[in-house]
């Protein structure tokens, strides 16, 4: 959490803690010191870790997980009020703890203690401001860091009227036709099977249009079809992009998913809610056509590409989980962290799946609202003790840092196509530091060229960097996994890269 807890203290001081303090045992899940309990106590962690949450709509949010050396309560001397969050022992750990008394007698007895000591508490408390006032910008400017625009583009005035070619406003209008008739058909007692592949091959061509007219020849020769205007190919590019979203967006906005990836209403569009709606894959929307377009879409590439991440670290869990059976003690227990985690999918299904599994879980998210879900349900499931959900921005910097603990397993679905390289390359050694000798790592990230990619930037305004085996390879190597074995495989959608890589042993 800090670089060096109680920093202004000289050896003598703290060679005076450690005599006067009571170094006492907790098991997992005991309560050290209770929100809106007054208790002003001085503890140090000696071994294991202890996580500090608190109460978000009634759920525990967990604010910071700290391993050994770390300095809980000292706040609690400043403020001599109840305390303002839990401290909680995330495994059996050891501290070393003073009550208010004894340190306020220390502090009396010895000169120039007390000026060390409050100090101290005034450097602490402005790192942890810092380092909140940090976390809370990279959730209000939706997430770790993304690759879209502060602001949304302007999307008109990118094209001019003649550039527009005939052909592709008579195939719009067919689309519009084709979807008017289905409509007509559903009203009139068709049923919705019969009407389902005549709404898919419709909406399959507003792609098929997309592709054709934002790429290479097509660019040129709408370019050439109006001089005067002067558009760049990128201009046309974006232009007939616009164009084909403006004709097709009332109804495509039927569908209950495109609407929320398009609205994006916690700043992203594959939000814990749309990416819990993917994974559903449950077809919702409005009229008679909604659940149509909603059952196409959540057929696409991108949606299958969305859940086949969840199965295959649900996969590698089980996979791991099974391995860890043969072991012993602490080590025979499996750790893993979910960076970036929304709606946790792939934990939840693996928890349900294996009730008697030996394994504990950190959800990691900037959304507030995806961590009292997470909590919520995983009370609902009684697997309060073993999922925790942490308030904390997966890519580190100067002002805030992630603390967690040893973990087996890492992994990011879907979190570095929004960030930035430099961006990768910290979460990739925060990744390092978190593994344990051996652990694994594993990340996803959108291709590029992928079959939807211009339906994403098109029809839905769904920005993100699309990387390469060659510059995940570059990433990989700038970072602490450097010399690394490295697998890169793309999803059976053939639209995500998956990037597995171990810390050495």
């Amino acid at each position: 959490m800090k670089a060096q807890p109680l920093q202004m203290l000289n050896a003598a001081d703290l060679e005076l803690l450690r005599q006067h303090m009571k170094r006492v045992s907790y098991p997992r899940g005991a309560v050290l010191i209770q929100e809106g309990v007054y208790r002003r106590a001085l503890l140090i962690v000696r071994s294991g870790s202890i996580r500090v949450e608190r109460l978000l709509q009634g759920r525990p949010i967990v604010l910071a997980q700290l391993g050994p050396g770390e300095v809980l309560g000292d706040i609690g001397f400043a403020e001599d009020r109840a305390a303002s969050a839990s401290i909680v022992a995330q495994e059996a750990c050891e501290v070393d703890a003073i009550e208010g008394d004894a340190m306020q007698s220390l502090i009396a007895a010895e000169p120039g203690l007390a000026a060390r000591f409050y100090h101290s508490l005034a450097i602490s408390l402005a790192q942890r401001v810092r380092a909140g006032d940090a976390a809370r910008i990279a959730a209000a400017a939706g997430g770790a860091g993304g690759p879209g625009e502060t602001w949304p583009r302007s999307r008109t005035g990118n094209i001019s009227v003649r550039q527009i070619p005939a052909e592709l406003g008579d195939a719009l209008e067919s689309f519009e036709h084709t979807m008017l008739a289905s409509k007509q058909a559903l009203r009139s007692g068709a049923p919705p099977d019969t009407e389902a592949a005549r709404v898919g091959a419709a909406c399959d061509a507003v792609v098929a249009l997309l592709r054709t007219y934002t790429r290479g020849d097509a660019l040129v020769d709408i370019g050439y079809s109006d001089l005067l205007a002067f558009r760049d190919p990128g201009q046309i590019e974006a232009g007939v992009g616009d164009f084909i979203f403006r004709e097709t967006y009332a109804t495509f906005m039927l569908s209950a998913t495109m609407a929320r990836c398009h609205a994006k209403p916690r700043g992203f569009p594959d939000d814990a809610e749309t990416m819990a709606a993917i994974y559903r894959d449950e077809a919702e929307g409005d009229d008679w056509l909604g659940p149509l377009i909603d059952r196409w879409f959540l057929s696409r590439p991108l949606c299958r590409s969305r859940r086949a991440g969840v199965q295959h670290v649900l996969s590698v869990l089980e996979e791991m989980a099974a391995a860890a059976r043969g072991g012993a003690g602490p080590a025979a227990e499996l750790r893993v962290a979910s960076l970036a985690s929304g709606c946790a999918a792939e934990l939840f299904a693996f928890f349900e799946r294996h009730p008697g599994a030996n394994a504990v879980a950190t959800c990691v998210d900037l959304d507030e609202q995806a961590l009292v879900a997470g909590a919520r349900r995983a009370e609902g499931l009684r697997l309060g003790e073993r999922m925790s959900f942490l308030f904390g921005n997966a890519v580190p910097s100067e002002a805030a840092r992630l603390s967690l603990g040893p973990h087996h397993l890492v992994y990011a679905l879907g979190l570095c196509e929004y960030l930035a390289d430099e961006q990768v390359v910290a979460m990739l050694d925060l990744a390092h530091q978190t593994l344990l000798p051996g652990g694994r790592l594993i990340v996803t990230n959108l291709a590029p060229g992928h079959a939807d990619e211009e339906l994403m930037g098109n029809l839905l305004h769904w920005h993100a960097h699309h990387r390469g085996i060659a510059e995940m390879r570059a990433l990989f190597e700038r970072s602490r996994f450097a010399g690394q074995p490295l697998g890169l495989d793309l999803d059976e959608a053939r639209v995500s890269l998956i990037a597995s890589c171990r810390k050495a042993a």
